[in-house]
């Protein structure tokens, strides 16, 4: 009894000497892979006054909706580190329902009037094109913007990302008035959205392939059709592969983005591509160039 009484003095007395806050965010480097989730960059971890990790499993998961990781320092100190059992929010505050988009909305839209649509017609079969039209349900927006439409796997519309290319380049058309824009901004607000991987709707006997864009999902399609491929949309949308977590996946990342892209294989149990890092110049590297960037290269050849 008189050990365990002055283990908690001591327990006491360390947490009055000294305070610990949740570190403050200052980039990338201040956000951690969560222990409990395995997720990247959604943890945070505890600080002293002096700046200094506790331990790596000290802090809390973002997350609090969907993990719901929190160590105290107190826990971890109580425990000598040793043992310690983290809190876990089993009851995690309901978030408002998803909404979704009119599956009409969706089927009006799908045309073959956009840019995009007409710069891949320059390089590929007609019948291959209209092909990757439907099993993507590409979209015509105004002024030639390509709908990108995110489908879950239940054939659900989460939302679709408009998007204007030059017609002869097929680069993005940037600095222009509504060049960008979403398709759930136009049909209700508040809209509670909920993302989900460009292509995941496709029920394929295939293994998967992602990469960032979806022009870059859509030309390996046509070119490289041994795999589903797929797209996050967006660099930080890495939490969009749980819905394919335990599959067999291979990431294609742009130019410049391997050695962040290599963790979250690491954490997801995905396999990675070298191949655009080995056939790459320096000048390309420092372009940032992204799979599509080559295939486009070589038909031009």
């Amino acid at each position: 009894m008189e050990t365990m009484e002055t283990e908690t003095k001591m327990e006491k007395q360390v947490m009055k000497d000294f305070k610990f806050t949740l570190e403050k965010y200052k980039g990338k480097s201040t956000r951690h892979t969560c222990p409990g989730c395995k997720l990247a960059q959604c943890f945070v971890r505890y600080i002293d006054e002096k700046g200094n990790y506790i331990d790596e499993r000290v802090g809390r998961c973002n997350r609090e909706d969907k993990c719901g990781y929190h160590l105290t320092p107190s826990e971890y100190l109580r425990n000598k580190g040793e043992y310690c059992t983290p809190t876990i929010n089993v009851d995690p505050k309901p978030l408002p329902p998803t909404d979704y988009i009119p599956e009409e909305m969706m089927i009006k839209s799908l045309r073959t009037e956009n840019n995009f649509v007409k710069f891949l017609a320059k390089y590929f079969p007609l019948p291959d094109v209209a092909y990757t039209i439907d099993k993507y349900r590409l979209g015509d927006a105004k002024e030639g913007k390509v709908i990108y439409w995110q489908i879950d796997k239940e054939n659900r519309v989460r939302t679709g990302k408009m998007m204007l290319y030059d017609v002869e380049t097929g680069h993005r058309v940037k600095g222009k008035p509504n060049a960008f824009d979403w398709v759930h901004r136009h049909v209700k607000n508040p809209f509670q959205l909920e993302q989900c991987l460009f292509g995941l709707h496709i029920n394929e006997d295939k293994p998967i392939a992602i990469v960032e864009s979806e022009k870059s999902a859509v030309i390996a399609n046509l070119t490289i059709p041994k795999y589903t491929w797929m797209a996050t949309g967006g660099k930080q949308n890495f939490r969009l592969m749980e819905a394919v977590k335990g599959l067999d996946v291979t990431l294609f990342p742009d130019l410049g983005a391997f050695e962040q892209w290599h963790q979250h294989a690491s954490n997801f149990g995905f396999k990675i591509s070298n191949l655009l890092e080995l056939i790459a110049t320096k000048e390309e590297k420092e372009k940032g160039l992204d799979i599509s960037d080559f295939i486009l290269k070589q038909m031009q050849k």
